[in-house]
């Protein structure tokens, strides 16, 4: 499996490459950031409407995010987003759903 992983905390990102044992932090600007994810062959990640923007180039290309339950981080997301982005699901990317992280 290859993985490449972007974000803006390079330290946040090693640590998970080193914990996996494979993957390659590709970070570079925001705006090349967001053209790796409407290139990409699938995309996963933890709530944000920078991954979303992305998916409405291509909505067929298979998508998850983290559900509320497997949030963990300092910021709370509302219910109302999480029922948003759960529309956008049900209607418009068609290959996405939640990640369940265990």
């Amino acid at each position: 499996m290859y993985l490449k992983l972007i974000g803006d905390d390079n330290n946040k990102i090693t640590t998970i490459i080193n914990k996996a044992g494979f993957g390659q932090n590709v970070s570079t600007t925001e705006l090349n950031d967001w053209h790796l994810c409407i290139g990409c062959a699938e995309l996963y990640c933890a709530f944000t409407n920078f991954a979303l923007s992305a998916m409405l180039f291509d909505p067929t290309k298979p998508f998850q995010m983290l559900d509320p339950k497997s949030a963990n981080g300092l910021v709370k997301i509302a219910d109302e987003h999480y029922a948003g982005v759960q529309q956008l699901f049900d209607n418009y990317f068609i290959n996405s759903g939640w990640k369940v992280y265990q």
